[in-house]
């Protein structure tokens, strides 16, 4: 229930910061604008995907991508008033979808890099299963750090030496045993 609680909480907060403008077609193209308050995003929101899926079926099957022509992803502030990176496609591929660029936080500094990536997956509109399994994939290395986290923290402190040679309890006995093991 706990999780539950707190993903509920995560949802609504990235859900104050981000808007979805909705989107405008024609005949010759269409756009969608997503208003987004990096601010008030929570810190453990490390990652924001930005994918073009196709909708719908034909005759053949699930629509793709190869009629899309010209795109890409343009990145406003708009309290400047300027384009901060826009990373373009010339021609989609028979993909369903696309994972068009990703926008990270980088943790060192707390800014946002736009990172372009053009990765084809299937699925889309009405199958996200496939595009989440892809992310899940890519966003594995957060997963492992925080399994990890601590142990290197462990780590960097005894090599330091800012942990205590001097405890003798059978603990600490048994960390500085595992710390002096050299790394693969």
């Amino acid at each position: 229930e706990g999780d539950n609680r707190e993903a509920a909480l995560l949802g609504r907060a990235i859900g104050r910061a981000m808007h979805h403008g909705g989107d405008s077609v024609s005949s010759t193209g269409g756009q969608h604008r997503i208003a987004m308050d990096l601010n008030a995003l929570p810190l453990s929101v490390t990652d924001l995907y930005f994918v073009l899926a196709a909708s719908g079926q034909t005759t053949s099957g699930p629509r793709d991508l190869s009629n899309f022509r010209n795109t890409r992803v343009t990145i406003h502030d708009v309290v400047l008033g300027r384009l901060l990176t826009e990373y373009k496609i010339a021609q989609s591929e028979q993909a369903q979808a696309k994972v068009m660029c990703r926008l990270s936080r980088d943790p060192d500094h707390r800014k946002w890099v736009v990172h372009g990536m053009g990765l084809p997956t299937e699925g889309g509109v009405k199958n996200y299963e496939p595009i989440k399994t892809l992310l899940a994939e890519k966003q594995a290395g957060y997963l492992r750090w925080e399994r990890r986290k601590h142990l290197v923290c462990l780590r960097v402190l005894w090599k330091q030496r800012r942990m205590s040679e001097a405890a003798t309890n059978e603990f600490a006995l048994l960390f500085k045993q595992i710390l002096k093991l050299p790394l693969p």
